[in-house]
């Protein structure tokens, strides 16, 4: 099992990352961090990871938020890894939009972030939006179509 990682500013986590890290070792998981987009892009392609969680990066991944290029990314591999959000400073329309384009969850609260990624190496299925993100999706849709 690997878990895989990506944060522009790791030093905004350090001690979720270790306290993540350390509990993923107690279940015998492997982690991994990325800082770049390009780098985790190309460690998803070996198909190695189980899940992926990163932070929203709002701009800072070529004017789009970190998270929308990973989730890009992962939506170009035959294998897609549950993608989780973790950041602090997420509206709940920027959530509800990153998980309009896929990803699973989205917190602020490590514990509530190790739940999320026990269940994305516990799980092999596809996991279904809630009735409000997925009425958020519709009505985004539509609004883009009439742009």
């Amino acid at each position: 099992m690997k878990i895989l990682w990506v944060d522009d500013q790791p030093k905004n986590n350090e001690v979720e990352i270790e306290d993540i890290k350390a509990r993923l070792h107690g279940i015998g998981a492997e982690f991994v961090q990325s800082e770049q987009v390009p780098d985790a892009l190309e460690r998803l392609r070996s198909g190695l990871y189980n899940v992926v969680i990163t932070n929203y990066g709002d701009g800072r991944c070529g004017g789009k938020a970190i998270a929308e290029c990973v989730l890009e990314g992962v939506e170009q591999l035959s294998k897609k890894p549950p993608v989780i959000i973790y950041s602090m400073n997420v509206r709940p329309e920027m959530a509800a939009e990153m998980k309009c384009k896929g990803a699973i969850a989205d917190t602020q609260e490590p514990n509530i972030l190790f739940a999320w990624i026990v269940r994305g190496l516990a799980a092999d299925f596809a996991f279904e939006p809630s009735p409000q993100v997925k009425k958020f999706c519709t009505e985004q849709k539509k609004r883009e179509a009439r742009q």
